[in-house]
């Protein structure tokens, strides 16, 4: 007798390593530079291979940045699946939370010293968190946009904002304009409207279709929906489409009269019609292959009688999710039915609000066709991009079709992506009602207004923490530097104005928005007498005189440092980062922006402007919840000893 046992691995094969190894904090810092380096509307992509080759990955985005690599750190994994949980629900806001929680970690383990307690950092970091979020939900929040769907400029403003932040899709500011107003447009129209008897229930009422190897400026609207049809041959053009009409009845809300009018009756099917018995049973059995003719023949005689009653019912279209016989086809054929198969699951909701019909699930269930039909007004055979498309329209129904273009298959998936995420955020909008001031304004409007409601309760909080003042302030400057201004200074890198005008990063006292000062002498502003923040919403009117040789701004801002959590700066120098001496700064100003900043500290507001397209805005949710899980997972992280891997 023989007695065989499982071979236990030793401990051997275990690896055992601190949480805060150097090898760990390695991997975080290139994670962290990987994000960083394409974020914001100048960043640059990133191209993603397996060693072994494969497909090529070509992206800025978050989502799919994340989805093509393949992560072997333990500490790493957690984070992804965290930002990768956070898109699945808002859409947006990936490498903002991924920046946040990496550099806060990191910040935080390269401490030494007394300072060095995690658990102190940790539970300081809930509190800053929540005095952050209960400013962003209250209603003295300066940095919120009511976003009224009434006003189409918040909408055309938000949309271009997430459009623009793509920099690989390359767009010039005609073509960004003429794409933002058709996202727009499209999510107006997929509103129901009161004369609409259809209302979107089981889909977002816009549905995308590629259209590879053109113009983005090709983009381009249709109401109703756009399918594949690859057995409609494409060398004779478009052919007319003669499909059984009955007459549907609709009564008006208004005048009460029932009118009348030709429509196209459809079924739609999203079970399989190829002659298996995947709906009949689910069961493994053996037969010969007699039976399994008789078998096959058994299901198709069942679908034939259900072609047969379609017929009887003048339904005129079969819309298959999978697939058809080539039995059944002819079938329906015969009776003057057109058939589409091998739809796909992701068309079958947009099919569903675009008719009102209920689908087919199996062929056992002895129902009435009738009951299940939808209508539709119209069917039209359109060729794009050398296929075959029939166009399905219904006014009754608020579902378009997208079509998006793009010259490479690759730049095609990101401008997909990116217009998903405006779609996403303008059907938000429904439900909060609000957005945040964007390009970094109202990250860094938070870190003062955290470090002012900090220091007013600096000693009740220190003693409910149990850690000194001078440690809660140490935590506070490291969480201000980790959360919102590092990510700020990333997000302008590389932003500049001609002749490399743009260069200080800095915060007025009154709004606490971002501001590009200009360090440059006067004449080089071309005739420019405006200054706007970074988001757009505030704006400082600028006098060029002749008599002097600076700038002289009426009504300016305040120009307050952005301070770093280890030196006090007057400025971030957003072009290099790295951090210099407040003496050492003044001297690289020009002599006109010296003069400008002794001006600019004697006023003490500036003017509000309407939001308009230019304007940059924030998805709120994203952003508001990107902060909580970014604070949330770092904590996760640095509370973990040690990382045990199994390396057999």
């Amino acid at each position: 007798m023989f007695h065989i046992e499982k071979n236990k691995p030793g401990l051997t094969n275990l690896c055992v390593a601190p949480a805060d190894s150097p090898d760990t904090i390695r991997s975080l810092t290139a994670f962290l530079n990987l994000v960083g380096s394409c974020s914001g509307p100048n960043g640059g992509f990133h191209m993603v291979r397996n060693t072994c080759g494969g497909h090529l990955t070509m992206t800025s985005d978050s989502g799919r940045l994340l989805a093509s690599l393949t992560l072997s750190r333990q500490v790493l994994k957690l984070l992804v699946s965290s930002v990768q949980a956070h898109l699945r629900i808002y859409g947006d806001g990936g490498k903002y939370l991924t920046f946040a929680c990496l550099s806060l970690i990191i910040s935080t383990v390269q401490l030494s010293g007394e300072f060095a307690n995690y658990r102190a950092f940790c539970a300081l970091n809930e509190h800053f968190v929540k005095i952050v979020s209960n400013y962003l939900n209250s209603e003295d929040c300066a940095v919120c946009v009511n976003a009224d769907l009434s006003d189409i400029q918040v909408l055309l403003a938000y949309t271009r904002s997430v459009i623009s932040s793509r920099s690989w899709l390359n767009l010039v500011e005609d073509d960004c304009n003429k794409i933002t107003q058709l996202i727009v447009k499209c999510f107006v129209e997929s509103i129901p409207g009161q004369g609409q008897h259809f209302t979107s229930q089981y889909s977002d009422g816009i549905f995308i279709v590629d259209s590879p190897f053109k113009h983005s400026r090709e983009t381009r609207l249709l109401e109703g929906l756009l399918l594949e049809h690859t057995e409609l041959s494409c060398v004779k053009g478009e052919v007319a489409l003669n499909l059984k009409t009955v007459s549907a009845g609709k009564s008006e809300e208004n005048t009460g009269v029932d009118t009348w009018r030709r429509q196209i009756k459809v079924a739609v099917v999203t079970c399989s019609m190829s002659g298996d018995l995947e709906d009949i049973i689910s069961a493994t059995y053996e037969v010969t292959s007699a039976q399994a003719v008789s078998v096959e023949n058994l299901a198709l005689d069942k679908w034939a009688d259900f072609c047969d009653k379609l017929a009887l019912c003048q339904v005129g279209l079969v819309l298959c999710q999978k697939v058809i016989h080539p039995r059944l086809k002819i079938l329906l054929k015969s009776l003057k039915v057109m058939a589409i198969d091998r739809l796909g699951s992701a068309v079958i909701p947009y099919i569903k609000d675009l008719t009102g019909a209920e689908p087919v699930v199996s062929v056992i269930a002895d129902t009435d066709p009738e009951n299940l039909v939808g209508y539709i007004s119209g069917a039209q055979h359109l060729i794009l991009n050398n296929k075959s498309y029939v166009h399905l329209t219904q006014p009754s129904a608020s579902v378009v079709s997208l079509i998006l273009c793009s010259r490479t298959e690759e730049s095609l998936e990101e401008f997909k992506c990116c217009v998903k995420t405006a779609i996403r955020g303008l059907y938000s909008l429904l439900q909060e009602g609000k957005l945040l001031a964007g390009a970094g304004c109202w990250q860094i409007h938070c870190s003062y207004k955290l470090d002012e409601e900090v220091r007013k309760c600096l000693p009740s909080l220190a003693e409910t923490v149990g850690c000194s003042e001078v440690q809660v302030l140490s935590a506070l400057n490291l969480f201000r530097s980790s959360v919102f201004h590092h990510w700020v200074q990333q997000l302008h890198r590389g932003q500049r104005y001609p002749q490399d005008c743009w260069d200080l990063l800095a915060v007025d006292a009154v709004s606490k928005h971002c501001w590009l000062i200009p360090n440059v002498p006067s004449g080089a502003w071309s005739g420019k007498n405006q200054l706007s923040c970074c988001c757009g919403l505030k704006t400082s009117e600028i006098a060029q005189t002749a008599s002097d040789d600076f700038l002289e701004p009426h009504p300016p801002p305040i120009l307050n440092p952005i301070h770093n959590a280890y030196a006090h700066l007057p400025f971030i120098r957003k072009n290099t980062g790295h951090k210099s001496q407040s003496c050492d700064q003044t001297q690289s100003l020009s002599a006109s922006t010296r003069d400008d900043l002794e001006c600019l500290s004697s006023t003490k507001a500036c003017s509000d402007i309407a939001v308009n397209i230019n304007s940059t805005l924030d998805h709120f949710s994203a952003a508001t919840q990107g902060l909580f899980k970014a604070v949330f997972t770092a904590n996760l992280v640095l509370s973990i000893g040690h990382v045990i891997s199994d390396s057999s």
